[in-house]
C-alpha cells in the first residue's frame, strides 16, 4: 500500500524569490469562500452564493544569523508585494506546486527571547489565483 501522508521535510517555501523554507517551523496556507445569503420566498434551508474567494498564509522560521538573517528580515516587510509559493514535497519533477503570483506580507514578528532561537512569525494575504500545479 502506498503512503500518501505527506512529511514536508523537503517542503520549499518562497516568497518574492527568497527561500523561506530552509529554517521554517510551520507553514499554514488558507482558502475561504465568502458567500452571500440568497434565501428567499418559502426557501426551507439558507440559500448562499459563493462571491470571491480569499486567500492567505502564516509561516513561522527560524532566523537565520548574520546576513542570511538580515535578508530574509527584508524580503518579509510589511508591505512587499510577491509570488508566495510552497511545494511541499520539494521542486522535484511531479512534486506537487502551489503559488499565488500575487501575494502581499502583512504582518511579521520577531520576540527575542532568553537563550532561545529567534523565530519569526509571518503572514500573507493573496490578490490572486492560488494555482494547483506540478513541477516539470
Amino acid at each position: 500500500m502506498a503512503n500518501d501522508t505527506i512529511i514536508a521535510h523537503d517542503a520549499y517555501l518562497a516568497f518574492g524569490g527568497t527561500v523561506l523554507s530552509t529554517r521554517y517551523r510551520t507553514f499554514s496556507p488558507e482558502e475561504t469562500a465568502e458567500t452571500v445569503d440568497t434565501t428567499s420566498g418559502d426557501d426551507d434551508y439558507v440559500t448562499r452564493e459563493v462571491t470571491v474567494i480569499d486567500a492567505k498564509a502564516s509561516l513561522e522560521i527560524v532566523l537565520p544569523g548574520g546576513t542570511a538573517g538580515t535578508a530574509t528580515w527584508a524580503a518579509v516587510k510589511p508591505g512587499n508585494r510577491g509570488t508566495l509559493e510552497w511545494a511541499p514535497q520539494g521542486t522535484a519533477a511531479t512534486a506537487v506546486r502551489h503559488y499565488a503570483s500575487d501575494a502581499v506580507c502583512v504582518k511579521r514578528g520577531k520576540p527575542l527571547n532568553y537563550r532561545d532561537v529567534t523565530v519569526v512569525s509571518i503572514d500573507f494575504e493573496v490578490s490572486s489565483n492560488v494555482v494547483d500545479t506540478v513541477y516539470s
